[in-house]
């Protein structure tokens, strides 16, 4: 009986170490879900990142560097892109020609605030209002604040139980930003 005790205790001890491990080491960041219900949700990230505003900047500029390929429709983060200019989108090169439209570009004030509207991935599906902005704020020269908002909205029900999967893929995207701009 004690060394079944024992092993139990081990057992327990592991499984802790193992959770923190995890926890030290992901690479996702988790929103503060402001709002959720059936028919809205609002994420708020919020992020020190250890690289000078110009930095991150440049590098949210550059969407194809830092978006996970797993949640494009190619399959390649090459094929992404931002355009201010033209097409004013977030969108994506496909095969033969096609392309995405991932959200449309609204507002960018470099070094300030980027605002995208529309409905990412899946979200394309279902009739929605989204709203997505990244605000840059200089902490100091070393330092900037990132603040990630996504707000989301549709009629009736349609969005029960979206707001925990966006909240991942958006967080993966923004983990991934911060990694790159203090690489």
């Amino acid at each position: 009986m004690k060394n079944l005790s024992q092993l139990l205790r081990l057992q327990q001890v592991v499984s802790k170490i193992f959770l923190l491990f995890c926890t030290l080491w992901t690479s996702t960041l988790y929103a503060e879900i402001v709002k959720q219900d059936n028919n809205n949700f609002d994420l708020k990230f919020d992020v020190v990142v250890n690289a000078e505003l110009n930095k991150l900047t440049s590098t949210f500029e550059q969407v194809s560097q830092w978006w996970h390929p797993d949640h494009t429709y190619s399959g390649k983060s090459e094929n992404l892109y931002f355009d201010s200019e033209k097409q004013h989108c977030f969108c994506e090169k496909l095969e033969d020609g096609g392309f995405v439209r991932h959200l449309d570009w609204v507002f960018y004030q470099p070094g300030k605030v980027a605002r995208f509207v529309g409905g990412l991935g899946p979200l394309q599906t279902v009739p929605v209002d989204g709203v997505l902005t990244f605000v840059f704020k200089s902490i100091n020269q070393k330092q900037t604040q990132l603040t990630v908002t996504y707000a989301v909205s549709t009629s009736g029900d349609r969005l029960k139980g979206w707001s925990e999967p966006v909240n991942r893929v958006i967080g993966e995207q923004v983990s991934r930003l911060k990694q790159k701009a203090e690489e």
